[in-house]
């Protein structure tokens, strides 16, 4: 329950960090930062190169062969560092943006920083030290924010949201490093031991890579056709969406796979915590992305301030889209836990490579074009990760979809009767308070019904034994 509240705070911090710099840095600067900082963020974001998971999920490892990790890891984040760099002086030419110069040129710094933490953090991962984790992330971002608004206060926009990422980045790394009091010491040979942990990594790795490459190509690619001022409100647009999926999904993963490692041994009880996995996962988050669908306009209007009416509507597609990127990428917890990030990586490549080959259909259609492709690709892309991912460990994919397909049907009751609010004609906080009590109201009628309170039932449950 810790771990839960903690993953909370730090989501709450991300959307602070989106409430304040929306009224202090403008569309187009956001628009032009966007591409830099998605590119960047994306690298950032693969320096674990799947070896800390592989870590976490080993039964057995020796400090030499995380030493050798740790050194790996070493060496592929200066390269990364290198080509982000080299990049620097590309991407200026291909976008008609000088700005991004030096932009990219600082943000280099990003996967050297990250690389020093990676097997820090498995080790606080692997002895559930999850609250140690959840409090540096939450002190690094509160940190990064509080410089950030300095900045763009001061009228630096786009050097204001290059500091944010290196900053958040940096003391993170550092605060990893503290709160895991684990020194590298002699590495061991890149055999035996350490070869089967590069195996299994590169395998998670390349799930991870696919999976955040189809969410970071979108941008780059908006940005060749777009203006950055439409480009600008859909990254808004979609950081907004993007919360509760780190929250649902990102999070969850860092308590999901340790647990069913465990259970690894035990296919009845892993199946059993797998599909309460699911169930916790399904029915706040279908709660949540469908009333955000319902009242797009008034949060983005109270959130976002004036002046991003279009990220208000684009934020009403993509949160339809959310509800099933969120079921399907969840699928990869119960491969990875049981070894199967071979095949893993195989249903996640053909999967996110289709949401994308789809999503980028849309670019003659602008930034809408673009959304509301998204959300259909992930809406086809949700039956078929359940299905193989489930047949691939040997468990039933009928019961993830039950309780999934339960969780959007009562959800989306909530949100109509959230959305008849909006008829009101009540200003948008009000509507918000109003649309809200309207959604809990629906979701308390419908205890009448004997599964969903079942599954309000297991909820409860589920929560509980997290304590």
């Amino acid at each position: 329950m810790l771990s839960l509240a903690g993953q909370g705070v730090t989501v709450l911090v991300k959307l602070t960090t989106i409430v304040v710099l929306a009224r202090l840095i403008t569309p187009d600067e956001f628009g032009v930062a966007a591409i830099a900082t998605t590119i960047a963020s994306y690298v950032v974001s693969l320096m674990p190169l799947g070896l800390t998971l592989a870590v976490v999920q080993a039964p057995v490892v020796s400090r030499a062969a995380v030493s050798s990790l740790f050194v790996l890891n070493l060496v592929i984040g200066t390269l990364a560092a290198g080509a982000l760099f080299g990049l620097s002086f590309v991407l200026p030419t291909v976008y008609g943006l000088p700005e991004l110069q030096p932009l990219l040129g600082w943000l280099a710094l990003g996967p050297l920083l990250a690389a020093l933490s990676c097997q820090s953090q498995a080790q606080l991962l692997r002895h559930f030290r999850f609250s140690r984790l959840i409090g540096a992330e939450v002190i690094s971002q509160l940190t990064a924010l509080a410089v950030t608004i300095a900045i763009a206060a001061a009228g630096y926009g786009i050097a204001a949201l290059a500091v944010q990422v290196l900053l958040q980045t940096g003391l993170l790394s550092l605060l990893v490093i503290v709160f895991a009091r684990w020194r590298p010491g002699r590495p061991a040979p890149l055999r035996g031991e350490v070869s089967d942990l590069l195996r299994e990594g590169m395998r998670i790795f390349g799930m991870n890579a696919v999976s955040a490459g189809s969410h970071a190509a979108v941008v780059p690619a908006l940005g060749v056709v777009t203006e950055p001022g439409p480009l600008g409100q859909y990254d808004r647009a979609q950081q907004i969406i993007f919360l509760p999926v780190m929250l649902a999904v990102e999070q969850l993963q860092r308590i999901a796979v340790p647990v069913l490692s465990k259970l690894r041994a035990m296919p009845d009880r892993f199946e059993v915590f797998l599909v309460r996995a699911q169930l916790l996962l399904a029915y706040p988050s279908a709660l949540v992305f469908l009333c955000v669908a319902a009242l797009g306009p008034q949060v983005v209007e109270v959130a976002l301030g004036p002046g991003w009416d279009l990220a208000g509507h684009l934020v009403q597609v993509l949160a339809i889209g959310g509800v099933f990127r969120t079921a399907s990428q969840s699928t990869r917890w119960g491969l990875i836990a049981a070894g199967r990030s071979r095949e893993g990586l195989v249903m996640t490549t053909a999967v996110q490579v289709g949401v994308l080959l789809i999503t980028l259909s849309a670019l003659p259609a602008g930034v809408m074009g673009v959304a509301i492709a998204n959300s259909i690709a992930w809406g086809l892309a949700w039956p078929v990760s359940v299905i193989v991912s489930a047949r691939t460990i040997g468990v039933s994919p009928w019961k993830q979809i039950g309780v999934t397909t339960r969780g959007v049907l009562v959800s989306g009751v909530a949100a109509v009767c959230a959305f008849c609010t909006t008829f009101l004609q009540l200003g948008d906080v009000a509507t918000l308070g109003v649309g809200a009590a309207a959604a809990l109201a629906a979701l308390a009628a419908m205890t009448i019904i004997p599964v969903v309170r079942h599954d309000y039932a297991a909820l409860v449950d589920t929560l509980r034994r997290a304590r």
